[in-house]
């Protein structure tokens, strides 16, 4: 008998040593490979943006010298005396027709070079509204003035590729353009400045290189852009950075790191490739960015990806870090089993293990209450809306399939939030108050009706709307609401008391027909970090709730109806626009209220069973019914609080003591 006993001893000693390390190693090896995943993610997606910068590099480079050829060959004829410059106009409007990427092409003469009494000549072929016309630039403003270098650069750089800038205010052309600029020369007097007759020059819209930085496939919010050796921004997902000359040294002097992202852009600009990290202070979001500069003109192609969005999302790092300290948790349990039973087994050395155990149990359960308390990663699988360059690169898609079905472009009306007070009425309905406001651009949205709808609004007699006012600034008219409304949601309960809830304000334009596209005004923000909590009340009060963030986001939904609108009217993939505030609920009462007693019950329920005798076997059951007809009762006030349907995370706390 004593022998089989330590048969069965060793047995149970070598199974504990083995399983322990096995479940170590597994641990090591678990850690190593989490670690490497996300390092792995960060590397592949660096990887990928370096190889769209590469192409992008190698397409623009092609493009440019598309664009210059024919440029070069009109120098050269001219120079030579091949072409006359009576027949230079035709030549000019056959290149410009031949050439559709050409916005406007022409010849700048040097003064009194074309004419000793024509102080300036600079016949241009312009493309304006899909017509080809010809005009003197010179009516339209002075070429050879400072304010528009690129004639005097000529002198200077030969044959160069110009800085983005707009002509002054005329009927033709109202966007930035970029341009190549070509000498040419008085024939047979050779190539000297003193001989210098004029400049060829073919200027190109953005919208052309544009095209290629958006065919970048760079994930939901990564994205390209171009800039020029001054650092102007020649193509940006976000035409108004393209639109008001924006210069990227400005733009960096806004970050906190200012000085270390300049001198990024120096090097740049001295032909080195280059990539750093940097956290933006508006987004508070982690960015990493490559450049390279094109061996053609010395323009830098410059890539932007927000890490959060490569890194694995939230759910399933909460899962593997869970299995892993289950692991280490086994680890440590075989360990235990090795400390506290040996050959000379007895019951303090087993209660001594129950007590390791028991204290490894609770440990692994506070861990996994911790990792459900952790921020929220929300830029992994959702549509966060933080500047205008992801809103651009969200909606560019569609417009461009607007504008391919010849469809007219979706109206864009900014639209704000700022919430007063929001309130949990039952399970699935808030109650909000607070204001909206939306900029309709005035001549250009004039026959747009004003006002939104609520379509989550429980019913009318919960919902108030109040204009409260109206007025125009700086060619936008401007009107603000106050709202009172109870809204629906779709709230899930199933890890009460460690749920989290989005509550989305989805609005739409009244003007269903139009298919109008609400974006966020992003101006009327001074930061748009989700942490920093932008339109919601800094005072706001949420019984039972913490206040994580609040952001916009974009959500594309699918309808079977076309809510009786002519045939073609799709609502199918539209954006519809969310107001979002992330809220989290406390713990502590929950806890304190529920826990506390349950553990409490699971005391007398062990008291009982070691003071009281099998004699007394009925006693001990009547306490423990009544007991646990008392915990019936407080399970079911509790999924009654909260109108839960399946089965809740606390549940499982019932059903261990039923057992």
């Amino acid at each position: 008998m004593k022998h089989s006993k330590l048969n069965w001893l060793n047995f149970l000693y070598k199974t504990s040593l083995a399983l322990g390390l096995l479940s170590l190693l597994l641990f090591v090896i678990g850690s190593i490979l989490f670690r490497q995943t996300q390092k792995n993610r960060i590397q592949a997606a660096q990887e990928k943006s370096k190889r769209e910068a590469v192409l992008a590099t190698l397409e623009i480079e092609r493009e440019l010298r598309e664009f210059s050829q024919p440029l070069s060959l009109l120098s050269q004829e001219l120079s030579t005396g091949e072409l006359s410059t009576t027949e230079l106009q035709t030549r000019l409007e056959r290149e410009i027709t031949e050439n559709p990427q050409i916005a406007n092409l022409g010849v700048a003469y040097n003064l009194f070079s074309y004419d000793q009494d024509k102080m300036f000549y600079a016949p241009t072929y312009i493309r304006a509204k899909d017509a080809i016309k010809l005009i003197q630039l010179e009516d339209i403003y002075d070429y050879t003035s400072p304010e528009y270098g690129w004639f005097r650069d000529v002198f200077i750089q030969g044959a160069h590729w110009g800085e983005p800038y707009s002509w002054p205010k005329n009927d033709f052309i109202d966007e930035v353009l970029f341009g190549y600029y070509q000498p040419f020369y008085q024939p047979e007097e050779g190539s000297t400045a003193e001989s210098l007759q004029g400049v060829i020059y073919a200027e190109y819209s953005y919208t052309h290189l544009e095209d290629i930085m958006d065919s970048l496939n760079l994930g939901k919010t990564g994205y390209g852009f171009l800039i020029s050796q001054q650092g102007k921004f020649i193509a940006h997902p976000n035409p108004e950075t393209v639109r008001i000359n924006s210069n990227i040294t400005d733009i960096l002097q806004q970050q906190p790191d200012k000085n270390k992202l300049i001198n990024t852009i120096n090097k740049v600009f001295e032909e080195q490739i280059v990539e750093t990290e940097f956290i933006d202070q508006i987004t508070g979001k982690k960015s990493w960015v490559y450049l390279r500069p094109l061996d053609l003109n010395d323009w830098v192609v410059g890539i932007v990806f927000f890490e959060e969005e490569v890194l694995v999302d939230s759910k399933t790092k909460r899962q593997w870090l869970i299995q892993l300290s289950l692991l280490f948790m086994s680890s440590l349990f075989f360990l235990g089993v090795l400390l506290f039973w040996s050959k000379k087994f007895n019951l303090k050395k087993l209660w001594l293990l129950s007590i390791f155990s028991s204290a490894l149990f609770i440990a692994e359960i506070g861990f996994i209450w911790q990792l459900l308390l952790e921020n929220y990663n929300y830029l992994a699988n959702r549509l966060v809306l933080l500047n205008k360059t992801e809103l651009e690169k969200i909606l560019s898609p569609h417009i461009k399939l607007s504008e391919q079905l010849h469809q007219k472009t979706p109206p864009k009306i900014p639209t704000g939030f700022f919430l007063q007070s929001v309130k949990f009425s039952e399970g699935h309905e808030i109650f909000i108050t607070g204001y909206i406001w939306q900029k309709y651009l005035l001549g250009t949205y004039d026959e747009l009706s004003r006002g939104f709808i609520l379509p989550d609004a429980v019913n009318a007699n919960d919902l108030e709307i109040s204009e409260v006012y109206n007025y125009e600034k700086d060619g936008f008219e401007v009107i603000g609401w106050y709202v009172e409304a109870t809204l629906h949601q779709d709230f899930e309960f199933s890890k009460y008391p460690f749920d989290r809830k989005d509550i989305e304000i989805q609005i739409w334009h009244e003007d269903l027909e139009t298919q109008v596209i609400l974006i966020p005004d992003l101006d009327s923000y001074e930061l748009i970090n989700p942490k920093i909590k932008p339109g919601i009340n800094q005072d706001i009060i949420l019984d039972g709730w913490t206040l994580e963030g609040s952001f916009f986001e974009y959500k594309f939904r699918k309808f079977n109806t076309n809510f009786g609108f002519k045939q073609g009217f799709s609502r199918n993939n539209a954006p519809s626009l969310y107001f979002t505030i992330a809220v989290r609920r406390n713990v502590f009462a929950p806890l304190i209220s529920k826990l506390v007693a349950l553990v409490c019950v699971v005391a007398l329920l062990f008291a009982m069973l070691l003071i009281l005798n099998r004699e007394r076997a009925m006693e001990i059951l009547g306490v423990a019914a009544g007991l646990i007809f008392i915990l019936i009762i407080d399970q079911i006030s509790v999924r009654e609080a909260i109108a839960a349907q399946g089965l809740i995370y606390f549940d499982y706390f019932y059903f261990v003591i039923y057992l």
